[in-house]
């Protein structure tokens, strides 16, 4: 196939699905599929609902062919390659993702696209769904190739992928790592071919070892914390060995955002059966985490907390599973503490729980200990005391 005449369906157009339609569209021809006709609309006024500048240059880039659309027939028609990017939530009453969505599409898009159409789940999915798939529906044609995208950065990652993962050693995988391959900015991009479970199994245990990460260096900081020490000097040094690095290190209030809380979920279900302590207690640990910044919070004794900023990481507007917004919710169930939330990039009207404003003045004016997960050159002209396990200044 020559670059002209390849075309991709994208289903799903959150921040995996834009970030890879909009990427794939610099070389190929792309239809982007979503149910929700007002970012369709939004899509094809140039208009990116996700707060990102890359995605936002994109969009307004004349040598990107992509075509948002809410039309399944459009889309899947003549496509030679079909991406499925649909949300998969933890059910916490299954234990397991809820593969719904995934499963939707990959029906449709056998009914709709051409027979020799390629189905890539790039959802994160159990362990043994590819195969489940695959009996189900009794065709080889569904590939998993996971995806490793940082929010605030999704485009520029789409478009430089740390590793390509593909969960198919045989022709058709060799010829999607081929056409994706391609697609990279990337002169010889890392190309790692692995049968399906073994690529479902990479994508839980890389988000779980980032979350362990960040449980080690936040439990580093907790006994900073109990001895009086400095934690920024114990992780300077630690950090200084190679073999660990210096990254991922700076203490946070948890992981959060939308994929490792649930990853590091579907590993444990995952696991049911096998010896382990290690991924529990990864689980685990971010609870340990609440439960002690709330403790030393309190004893501050604070009678009205602001939230500065609720999103994961900066340049994102994503506050999905916020580890700043789960300790205030805890907070405020085991005290009656006022809570003030402060974030201008996002919209927060599902959080009726908590007071919101958009006026900085406001928010300073009227919170006496502000937490901070993340802080920058705002809160360096302030007086209001600051309560924030933030060394590095960085996500």
């Amino acid at each position: 196939m020559s670059n002209q005449v390849i075309k991709f369906a994208v289903i799903g157009l959150g921040y995996v699905g834009l970030a890879n339609a909009l990427a794939l569209g610099k070389h190929y021809h792309v239809f982007g599929l979503d149910k929700d006709n007002f970012k369709i609309q939004n899509l094809k006024n140039k208009k990116s609902h996700i707060n990102e500048d890359g995605i936002s240059n994109a969009l307004n880039s004349q040598s990107i062919d992509f075509n948002p659309t809410a039309d399944k027939d459009l889309a899947y028609d003549h496509s030679d390659y079909v991406i499925i990017a649909t949300p998969t939530n933890y059910d916490p009453e299954t234990n397991f993702f809820d593969t719904s969505s995934v499963e939707e599409c990959i029906n449709d898009a056998l009914n709709l696209a051409p027979p020799s159409a390629l189905i890539i789940i790039k959802s994160t999915i159990p362990i043994g769904f590819v195969a489940k798939m695959r009996s189900h529906f009794q065709t080889t044609r569904i590939v998993f190739c996971p995806e490793f995208l940082r929010e605030g950065s999704s485009f520029e990652d789409a478009k430089n992928p740390s590793r390509i993962i593909i969960g198919s050693t045989d022709a058709c995988g060799k010829e999607l790592g081929s056409v994706l391959g391609r697609a990279s900015d990337e002169i010889n991009p890392s190309i790692l071919y692995t049968g399906s479970d073994e690529a479902e199994a990479i994508k839980l245990f890389s988000n779980t070892y980032l979350a362990m990460r960040v449980s080690f260096f936040n439990e580093l900081d907790n006994f900073a914390m109990v001895n009086h020490l400095s934690a920024k000097e114990i992780i300077d040094g630690v950090s200084k060995d190679s073999r660990i690095g210096v990254f991922y290190n700076n203490p946070s209030f948890g992981y959060g955002g939308y994929c490792l809380p649930k990853d590091t979920k579907q590993l444990l279900a995952n696991f049911n059966g096998t010896p382990q302590n290690i991924i529990s207690a990864i689980v685990q640990s971010n609870n340990t985490r609440k439960d002690f910044l709330a403790e030393k919070i309190l004893a501050l004794n604070p009678k009205k907390i602001g939230l500065y900023r609720v999103a994961m990481k900066a340049n994102s507007d994503n506050y999905r599973s916020s580890a700043i917004l789960h300790l205030a919710e805890y907070i405020s169930k085991i005290s009656s503490v006022e809570i003030i939330i402060y974030d201008p990039n996002i919209s927060l009207e599902n959080l009726s729980t908590f007071e919101i404003t958009k006026d900085f003045n406001d928010f300073i004016s009227r919170s006496d200990l502000i937490l901070a997960n993340r802080v920058d050159e705002n809160l360096d002209r302030i007086d209001v005391p600051i309560f924030t396990r933030d060394i590095y200044h960085e996500n």
